[in-house]
């Protein structure tokens, strides 16, 4: 489905155009939001008040660094005392209605008008959530794709937010789910350093057993195949059969032990 674009426009220096009480000044350009198949207006009556402010709120989403985006941002906080509490609200409903990228949008707009930790981890809980939903139909790209974009907001949130437990424990998890194991356990191993009697530590101490376990099997892995370079099938039929047995559904070892025979 196309997407909808941001079209620029220029009122006439007399104009006198408000915005739920805001007064628009014409020396700025506004933002309009066209939906597809719909008109671009050329900036006299033919535009709506809300589709400058949706082009506004569509700004400070995703350009933060638009030379207007300080002008824009005081126009919508103007125009609604509660714009917060009425992006959360429309965040909220979007998701309930499992349309994940029209709640990233509003998000996205929430995180750049008032940043917290928990918009943050709400935000890499969504593109992790679109990254599983693409990699599951087989569209690997655009599984990536997101699996990025949950690593770097997570990453923009622990620099913002540097002693925030909540997301070194989101990069762990991540990590552990991507199989990278020494960077998991960096993560939290620095959330224990910080919070060891929090509430969660058990869980990252678990999570960390589990992450030195993993490696450990994949140590065990490399010295099977080692031991088939370098001409010795009987170790590694041995050490295959040894890790078989506590591993019994992975297939690479069965492959291993075949290659040795």
């Amino acid at each position: 489905m196309e997407a909808p674009k941001i079209h620029y426009i220029r009122i006439p220096k007399d104009a006198e155009l408000e915005i739920d009480g805001v007064k628009i000044d014409p020396k700025h350009p506004l933002p309009v939001l066209v939906m597809p198949g719909e008109k671009v207006p050329s900036g006299g009556e033919d535009v709506s008040k809300a589709q400058i402010a949706a082009g506004m709120i569509e700004v400070i989403a995703h350009e933060p660094e638009n030379p207007e985006f300080e002008y824009y941002k005081s126009v919508v906080l103007g125009s609604d005392k509660d714009m917060v509490k009425s992006l959360k609200t429309g965040a909220a409903a979007k998701i309930k209605e499992g349309q994940n990228e029209f709640a990233i949008d509003l998000v996205l707009a929430l995180k750049n008008i008032e940043p917290t930790e928990d918009i943050f981890v709400l935000l890499a809980g969504l593109y992790a959530g679109l990254a599983a939903k693409y990699l599951k139909s087989g569209e690997e790209e655009k599984g990536s794709y997101y699996d990025d974009k949950t690593l770097n907001i997570l990453k923009e949130g622990l620099e913002r937010f540097p002693e925030s437990g909540q997301l070194m424990i989101e990069l762990g998890s991540f990590h552990m789910r991507q199989g990278n194991w020494e960077n998991a356990k960096e993560y939290l191993n620095g959330f224990l350093e910080k919070y060891p009697d929090d509430e969660k530590a058990a869980s990252a101490r678990k999570i960390i057993a589990l992450a030195d376990e993993n490696m450990a099997n994949e140590e065990a892995m490399l010295a099977i195949h080692d031991d088939i370079v370098m001409d010795r099938p009987e170790e590694a039929v041995k050490k295959a059969d040894e890790l078989i047995a506590k591993l019994p559904g992975t297939w690479q070892l069965y492959m291993l032990k075949g290659w040795a025979l």
